[in-house]
């Protein structure tokens, strides 16, 4: 792993994650995994030798045999060098407050190669992972909750009407919601590409794909039962909830214009997550980015104002207990956050002045202060 690795390692923890006041930002589980297996579990002598001349290959071979079989028992691979993991350890490092993974970094292992790109895992204490590939991209997911995390490479000389042409994709995919990895090229083709899939406590697939000559990839999917869970393009999307439940929306807020009201929803993703959303005048706009479960009450603010009318109205994420503005003539209005989210109507003063977040004592932060912003829309 090279210091430009370590580098993107640490701008992608956890995944995914939002900035301060900008949002910009599974493994097919199969039943054959080389545990040992003890011989009160066999019924007979032959099965419990079987069980453990698989188990003594793991522990050796644990990689080739996954080519084999498709899985990797993780206790079983290469544990990684010194070097990786004390670039992993770095990832905790100086890490902002709510930003450290809590990768266990001395349970790093070198797990496996596609296509020439070697793959380390390490597995985080809540219960996810951080990653690095020899040749590319890597990041976490501290909760393991991430359903689908792709990273796109657009090396192309040449872009598309809709954004850039992507030649190669890297990710993972968490096993509790996927069997499968689709690629739909810019043609419509649908490829499946090889995929590492590792045994808990990793429990994802990894994937890396470059598409031949004079194609582009379009799109990335985890699929489970030949149901799409999660999808990616690597372009924003202007999608209010994709693939949300909506017979399980609910509504959080709703605020009167002189044009009708404008009313805010929430509904569950296929794997748990949450999507936030805006709905005016029979149009609906994202809020919140649909985010993992667990991911909506990360330590993050970031919002909108939106002119909705004749009404000014703010919206967004808030991972802290309340948010504060702050008025020209010193005074002050402060507004609770509930749920991970902020909603409020802005009076001429606030809209005047600055926002600052507040701690769960109620103390300012201050890197959170800032003009409020101009409306993004206006209808």
């Amino acid at each position: 792993m090279t210091d430009q690795l370590l580098h993107r390692l640490a701008q992608a923890n956890p995944v995914p994650q939002a900035a301060v006041a900008d949002l910009n930002a599974s493994l097919r589980r199969q039943s054959l995994v080389l545990f040992p297996v003890s011989a009160e579990r066999a019924s007979r002598g032959r099965v419990a030798a079987i069980a453990a001349v698989l188990a003594i290959a793991a522990l050796v071979v644990g990689p080739a045999l996954a080519l084999r079989f498709g899985v990797i028992d993780f206790s079983s691979a290469e544990p990684a060098s010194p070097h990786v993991v004390t670039q992993f350890s770095s990832l905790s490092e100086d890490a902002p407050a709510g930003m450290d993974p809590r990768v266990v970094a001395g349970e790093a292992r070198l797990v496996g190669e596609i296509g020439g790109h070697t793959l380390w895992v390490a597995p985080t204490k809540p219960g996810g992972l951080c990653f690095g590939w020899s040749k590319g991209s890597g990041g976490c997911d501290k909760l393991g909750t991430v359903p689908l995390s792709v990273s796109w490479s657009s090396d192309a000389p040449f872009a598309t009407t809709s954004g850039p042409s992507f030649l190669a994709v890297s990710g993972f995919a968490r096993a509790r919601w996927a069997d499968d990895v689709e690629i739909t090229l810019d043609d419509g083709f649908l490829v499946h590409p090889e995929v590492i899939w590792i045994s808990p406590p990793i429990d994802a697939g990894f994937f890396y794909y470059r598409a031949p000559d004079g194609r582009t990839i379009a799109k990335v999917a985890s699929v489970k039962g030949h149901k799409v869970m999660a999808a990616d393009t690597g372009n924003p999307s202007n999608e209010a909830h994709p693939l949300a439940d909506l017979s399980q929306r609910t509504q959080v807020a709703e605020f009167q214009t002189n044009d009708g009201p404008a009313t805010f929803w929430t509904a569950p993703t296929p794997t748990e997550g949450r999507c936030t959303w805006l709905e005016f005048q029979n149009t609906e706009t994202p809020i919140v980015p649909c985010l993992p479960a667990g991911y909506e009450h990360q330590a993050a603010l970031s919002y909108a104002v939106h002119s909705l009318g004749g009404h000014l109205i703010l919206a967004g994420e808030c991972g802290y207990s309340a948010i504060e503005f702050l008025h020209l003539d010193s005074g002050t209005r402060r507004v609770q956050c509930s749920d991970g989210l902020v909603f409020t109507e802005l009076n001429p003063a606030d809209a005047a002045g600055q926002l600052r977040a507040l701690d769960s004592r109620g103390r300012p932060l201050s890197w959170s202060a800032g003009s409020v912003p101009p409306p993004t829309d206006q209808r």
